[in-house]
């Protein structure tokens, strides 16, 4: 619960809006629609400040996330841990 969830495109990027967070919610789920297709990077943290459209405020995360690719008109359910601080 409260957790950031995000995903950061597979590929470096400089624009903000390739990268996407979600808190989760009091259950702990978590739902991004809307993506584009392609590879990500998929991580949780319980930092309460993060720049997450930063590439270079993220990449300590980047490492330890999960690989995912979101398809056109697909979904996928996984479970993450949050990472600590």
């Amino acid at each position: 619960s409260g957790a950031l969830v995000v995903l950061a495109p597979g590929r470096e990027s400089v624009n903000p809006y390739d990268y996407h967070a979600y808190e989760s919610d009091t259950d702990g789920t978590f739902d991004f629609r809307g993506i584009k297709p392609g590879d990500y990077t998929i991580f949780a943290t319980l930092e309460e400040q993060i720049e997450y459209g930063s590439r270079a405020a993220i990449e300590k995360y980047l490492a330890a996330g999960k690989a995912v690719r979101a398809e056109a008109n697909g979904s996928v359910e996984l479970e993450i841990e949050p990472l600590g601080r």
